[in-house]
């Protein structure tokens, strides 16, 4: 037996899901990050070959099969997995843990960023480990509670006082036209219990413009989103303080803004623009405060202003409970216009803001 395959045989052998595969002619190339490799001439078996790593096979059951089918073609099967192994284009995994198939493609997407083969399962469990609140559940955050079922988050927890109103349908996903006059938290949690049933959903029925959150809420969280708006500053102030006192990174997107993601001393949170306007222009601070004693003003809105502005808070928490990369709004703020016309801009902490920069923040607000 070839010493390549012999050194893999207690071993997984897997094309990567994500190698680029072009056939032009009789050549077959393939790509994987800046690797690779061109099979040459591509035929009936370089076919079969690529056909059984694709599914993924064991190594000892590929040298049964190599015998079996192509033993007089052994040596140049052995050459060619041999390259493809090098190149990382096939990977050598140990035995793979039992999951679920419906994460297959999450692990195969996963796979890109894992640092050793079989590494996105690791990935996969810190997903199914993690708790994330999504604090408002309308156009903005079903979407985005949506979006973390089907990434795997094991627990999401939401919280939410308002109903489900016939407005909401043009923009809400999961909402149905049977939810009308129900609680947002429990016509969302039925809709996730019945698509994701791997996850958790806890439901907390609460107004996030009063001071204290539901006892609970936040014990061991991995990240909080909030994109309750009503009235919006008063809310991101009560989330940025329970979250800045508790060391939980925290994002509190809307429209089409997303950012900054607070990660804890060092990072700017959502109150330092508030902060930094207010010292530049006191005479706001009225203009903020009568806000909050009116009614809100109801903003157009489409569900593709939800999807694009989810699409963002999804791969930013994706990367906040993986550790796979910093998240992109992480001391910034991505903003996009009705064109679709997006851009990151710097948005650094400011020393003036009172959450994020005083270290001696009361707790008495937290639950």
């Amino acid at each position: 037996m070839d010493a390549v395959t012999r050194t893999v045989e207690p071993r997984l052998l897997q094309l990567r899901p994500t190698a680029h595969r072009v056939l032009i002619g009789g050549r077959l190339l393939l790509t994987h990050n800046e690797r690779r490799e061109a099979i040459e001439p591509y035929g009936q078996r370089e076919s079969w070959l690529l056909a059984l790593l694709a599914s993924g096979i064991d190594a000892a059951e590929l040298e049964a099969r190599v015998r079996e089918s192509w033993s007089d073609d052994a040596g140049q099967i052995h050459e060619m997995l041999g390259r493809l192994i090098e190149a990382d284009i096939v990977r050598v995994l140990p035995p793979a843990p039992a999951v679920p198939e419906r994460y297959e493609r999450t692990l195969a997407y996963l796979s890109q960023f894992a640092a050793n083969g079989g590494g996105e399962y690791d990935l996969l469990e810190r997903l199914r480990k993690s708790a994330v609140v999504v604090a408002g559940v309308g156009g903005l955050g079903s979407w985005i509670a949506a979006g973390l079922g089907c990434l795997g988050v094991g627990q999401l927890r939401l919280v939410d006082c308002d109903v489900v109103e016939e407005s909401n349908l043009n923009r809400s996903l999961l909402f149905r036209e049977a939810d009308i006059g129900a609680p947002k938290v429990a016509a969302l949690a039925q809709q996730l219990a019945e698509h994701t049933s791997l996850t958790q959903v806890q439901v907390f029925t609460h107004d996030l413009a009063s001071d204290l959150l539901p006892a609970g809420v936040l014990a061991d969280a991995s990240v909080v989103i909030s994109t309750a708006d009503k009235p919006a500053w008063v809310i991101r102030a009560n989330i940025a303080r329970a979250c800045i006192t508790r060391g939980l990174p925290f994002i509190c997107p809307s429209g089409f803004r997303v950012g900054p993601f607070y990660l804890g001393p060092g990072t700017a949170c959502v109150m330092c623009e508030h902060a930094e306007i207010l010292d530049r222009r006191p005479e706001l601070a009225a203009v903020f405060e009568s806000q909050e004693r009116i009614p809100a003003s109801q903003p157009g809105s489409a569900p593709h202003v939800a999807a694009a502005a989810a699409a963002v808070v999804l791969q930013d928490t994706l990367r906040v409970i993986t550790g796979i990369a910093a998240p992109a709004t992480s001391n910034h703020i991505w903003i996009a216009d009705s064109n679709l016309q997006a851009s990151r801009t710097d948005r650094p902490p400011y020393a003036g803001c009172q959450f994020c920069a005083d270290a001696n923040l009361r707790t008495d607000t937290c639950d």
